[in-house]
């Protein structure tokens, strides 16, 4: 007989419990980046992978670790948050995308970032300022710190410049909603970014490498202004 989902989480240790609350948020990894989270907290990964929370299976040489059904059901309890994740099988499909994304949740959490205080795709409702009614922004990540919100864009130069002047344009939009959150991308190509930011009109912040977004990032502590 399994285990239920409770004997589960009782038979994690702390630092297992954080390393399941990583592995969520940043929904998949390279195996060295697995095991560079649960250094971070002192925890096994192969304790989650040896009781079925986590999975591995190996791409062009590369091997790649997620949850697994409960193990999605268990970080979501450990999160407080009982709903489904139904982004994963969408998310696979841009595997490239992810894992430059978890590189940079792992920059955050290096530099003292809580992991509740991340959230991947988070969906954001704001009224169209073109008189358009109620729309949608989703943006790759959100960064909550004290007093406002981090809104973060990963760029791995596959969209075109009109997609990307598109969605700077939905940035704008939704900016001019309310109170103006800070935007950072992290670029494979900054010129090509920052170019069609320009022309967007939009400010934000763009830098290439992980581990300088994050300090940047979290060391400013976002605060949202008029």
């Amino acid at each position: 007989m399994r285990p239920d989902l409770t004997e589960r989480l009782l038979r994690l240790g702390a630092a297992e419990r954080e390393l399941l609350k990583d592995l969520h948020q940043a929904r998949f990894a390279t195996r060295l980046q697995a095991e560079a989270l649960a250094a971070l907290g002192g925890g096994s990964l192969a304790g989650l992978l040896a009781g079925g929370l986590a999975r591995e299976v190996t791409l062009e040489e590369e091997t790649i670790v997620y949850l697994g059904q409960s193990g999605v059901r268990a970080a979501l309890a450990l999160l407080g948050d009982e709903r489904a994740s139904g982004a994963r099988a969408y998310a696979a499909l841009r595997l490239g995308h992810e894992l430059r994304r978890t590189e940079l949740y792992l920059a955050l959490r290096r530099v003292g970032m809580p992991a509740c205080a991340y959230a991947a795709e988070p969906r954001l409702d704001y009224r169209s300022a073109a008189g358009l009614g109620g729309r949608t922004l989703v943006p790759d990540a959100l960064v909550l710190g004290q007093g406002g919100a981090a809104l973060i864009e990963v760029d791995r130069g596959t969209e075109g410049s009109g997609q990307l002047r598109h969605k700077w344009l939905r940035y704008r939009e939704w900016q001019e909603d309310g109170p103006r959150r800070a935007l950072y991308v992290l670029a494979q190509e900054r010129s090509r970014v920052e170019a069609t930011l320009q022309a967007a009109g939009l400010d934000a912040t763009v830098l290439c490498e992980p581990e300088g977004l994050a300090r940047l990032i979290w060391s400013q502590r976002p605060v949202a202004s008029a």
